[in-house]
């Protein structure tokens, strides 16, 4: 068995007679039963070794990396730290539970976020908290708690899932060669805010996971699945939205997870009594996929990935035709690196299906089940690669967490060694929609109040990103970055927006990283 047996409940016993006390015929057994715990020695416990991790990041930034459109003006220039202290107490190989604190991050000069005058905001909070263990006997390991949860992936981070969660991970090596992992994410329960128009079941929202990484001499491949099953009302409450209707959510990453597991539209459609209740309780959705990387000569890695996922929540009528609320589409991905002696020259490209012009026939895009894109790293401004960013992050044409969309290719140079003490990167990156205009023009769901998380086939970006690192101390990292980003949104398919979409994003920022 992968975990141990629950123990059945002893059965209960009979009541005492009426009137009979417990301190009468049974009273030397209950003092016996009393001093028991001081007659016996205490049970033994092994004394826990105490271990401390951290990833301390504070940077200064300049730059326009706030939002896409001109009336989002923030500060040009942001000072801000985020502190990140694991700490480890481990009794044996066996068995050790970790937890992990975040302090931040703390714009400075910022009162909410504890950075004006006096630097008293309550900003320390919970991130991870787990327990590993093995079952005795065997070679199976067990995490359990808050901790981050990834699927596989080989070229630069998983487009699925890589979340922090409350989740228990199951690994076993099946053979050297061979292991089997699976998870259980519990991604929303409990929350349900009634409100005015009251609630029924069906919140809670559960993944499962299973891959099965191989390895041989010079190569690794995984192929894995992912299932996960959705209540209507997971996602948030119902709030009234001048005349029509908002998805309340319980937590602003369940609103992003409900626009990527729907079509266009269908955080608002979820939100509707009247088009919630002609769906299906339960949203079901499925991944498969396969990646691996090799390598085949000498300096050479070659890495490459492909999935599918479907997601359906069912159908419905509205506005006096059917609606499909399916969601089902496809990602690829690659990447080539040639290491030499004072550089690594590359090149990542990646593609994923795109929505037609048919706003009711479901979506074409692949369905996600991640609320953040922090692990596609792949640029700076364009997606999450910045070494730290600013209070409201980058993510330009990606604020709604994910890739899925789009098609791009990125050439780079990275660990350039020159002089000894110095490493540089350079990143060029193109990217374009897949999707089809007429989604955007005249799809009357079509509700999103930026563009940047939903591009079509009409709209480009370019970005070129420089970055230096300095390893000032063992465990003191500077870094140094500029990056420029230009946004070419279609005039016509975002005429709406007029002149007052920005099109040149731009960042200059020092880090300062301390990490133990």
């Amino acid at each position: 068995k992968l975990l141990p047996g629950v123990a059945a409940m002893p059965s209960p016993r009979a009541r005492p007679a009426a009137g009979r006390s417990l301190l009468g015929r049974g009273c030397p057994v209950m003092i016996l039963f009393c001093l028991l715990p001081g007659l016996l020695p205490p049970a033994a416990a092994t004394a826990a070794e105490f271990t401390a991790l951290g990833h301390w990041m504070f940077g200064l930034n300049a730059g326009n990396v706030y939002g896409q459109k001109r009336a989002d003006v923030r500060d040009h220039f942001q000072a801000v730290q985020r502190l990140r202290t694991q700490f480890g107490f481990v009794t044996s190989p066996s068995l050790d539970g970790q937890i992990q604190l975040e302090m931040g991050k703390t714009n400075w000069g910022q009162a909410s976020s504890g950075g004006a005058l006096g630097a008293d905001a309550a900003l320390t909070k919970l991130r991870h908290a787990w327990l590993d263990w093995r079952v005795p006997g065997s070679g199976t390991s067990v995490r359990m708690g808050l901790q981050p949860v990834n699927m596989p992936s080989f070229v630069n981070g998983s487009p699925l899932f890589s979340e922090d969660a409350a989740a228990i991970v199951v690994s076993q090596e099946l053979h050297k060669r061979l292991d089997v992992t699976a998870f259980w994410v519990r991604a929303s329960a409990s929350n349900e805010d009634p409100g005015r128009e009251g609630l029924p079941g069906f919140n809670e929202m559960d993944f499962f996971g299973l891959s099965l990484p191989a390895r041989g001499d010079a190569f690794r491949v995984t192929p894995y699945a992912m299932f996960a099953e959705a209540g209507v009302n997971s996602f948030g409450s119902r709030a009234r939205s001048g005349s029509g209707w908002s998805l309340a959510p319980y937590k602003s990453s369940l609103r992003t997870v409900a626009a990527n597991l729907t079509p266009v539209g269908g955080t608002r459609l979820l939100a509707d009594p009247r088009a919630s209740r002609q769906l299906a309780p339960w949203g079901t959705a499925w991944w498969g996929g396969i990646g691996g990387d090799a390598n085949p000569v000498a300096r050479w890695r070659l890495a490459g990935e492909v999935a599918f996922g479907s997601a359906d929540f069912g159908s419905l009528t509205t506005r006096g035709r059917s609606f499909a609320m399916r969601r089902a589409g496809w990602y690829g991905a690659f990447l080539a690196e040639y290491r030499q002696d004072r550089m690594t020259p590359g090149l990542l490209g990646w593609y994923s299906s795109g929505d037609d012009g048919d706003p009711r026939n479901g979506s074409e895009r692949m369905p996600v089940g991640k609320s953040a894109n922090r692990d596609w790293k792949v640029l700076n401004l364009a997606y999450d690669g910045a070494p730290f960013c600013p209070d409201g992050g980058a993510q330009i044409i990606s604020p709604n967490g994910t890739m899925i969309g789009t098609w791009g290719l990125v050439g780079f140079l990275k660990d350039i060694t020159f002089p000894e003490d110095l490493r540089h990167t350079v990143r060029v990156g193109y990217v374009r929609g897949s999707n089809d205009p007429a989604m955007v023009t005249a799809d009357p769901f079509f509700t999103d109040a930026s563009p940047g998380g939903y591009l079509t086939r009409k709209d480009e970006a370019l970005e070129v990103d420089l970055e230096t690192r300095l390893q000032l101390y063992e465990n003191l990292t500077l870094i140094l970055d500029a990056d420029w980003l230009r946004v070419n949104w279609d005039s016509d398919v975002w005429k709406r927006f007029g002149d007052r979409l920005v099109q040149d994003f731009y960042r200059v920022g020092l880090t300062a990283y301390y990490h133990f």
